[in-house]
């Protein structure tokens, strides 16, 4: 017990409790589940740190409590890097698929609330879908940069893909209305 409660996943970690704290300079690898789970607090800031995915079921970061910062993470082969289900802010983070059979089905960011999400210069690289929006979320993006990496997604991989990937999609053409995009390509 404690103003901090960390617990340990399989493969991650899981925020139960967390308040006004700096978590940096963190590793993980081969995650089946879930890298950083954050259940509950606020003010956290989580940083300089690596996730690397190992299946169709991995997720980099899932979000759950908001008012925290993210920034200078690296995320490989993670298929979901970024659950947000509450607002927060997001710094230089470049997610990215480098094994194919990886692609289908994979989203850099899955907007599953009503809140918001602002993104900073962030790169989302060979992701089937860059921005998944489920709900009315706000997401702004600011120098925000989406690649494909031809040698990944290839002719073979974009034709199981229906030759479809999307910077956004929305499961309701209103939430169209929530994106700001600044200075971004």
């Amino acid at each position: 017990t404690g103003l901090h409660t960390l617990e340990m996943l399989p493969f991650g970690i899981r925020g139960i409790r967390i308040i006004k704290k700096l978590i940096s300079g963190i590793t993980i690898k081969n995650i089946s589940g879930t890298g950083y789970q954050m259940d509950n607090g606020n003010e956290v800031i989580f940083e300089n740190s690596h996730l690397y995915g190992s299946t169709n079921t991995s997720v980099g970061l899932a979000l759950y409590r908001g008012d925290c910062h993210y920034k200078d993470i690296i995320m490989i082969d993670v298929h979901t890097g970024i659950i947000a289900s509450a607002t927060n802010f997001y710094s230089r983070i470049h997610a990215w698929i480098k094994n194919k059979d990886l692609v289908p089905g994979s989203i850099f960011m899955r907007c599953i609330s009503t809140s918001q999400s602002f993104l900073n210069q962030c790169y989302s690289d060979t992701y089937h879908y860059a921005f998944y929006i489920e709900n009315d979320h706000r997401v702004k993006l600011t120098e925000h940069y989406n690649y494909n990496n031809q040698d990944i997604m290839d002719s073979t991989v974009l034709s199981a893909l229906g030759n479809k990937i999307y910077m956004f999609y929305f499961t309701n053409a209103d939430y169209s209305q929530r994106v700001s995009i600044t200075n971004s390509h």
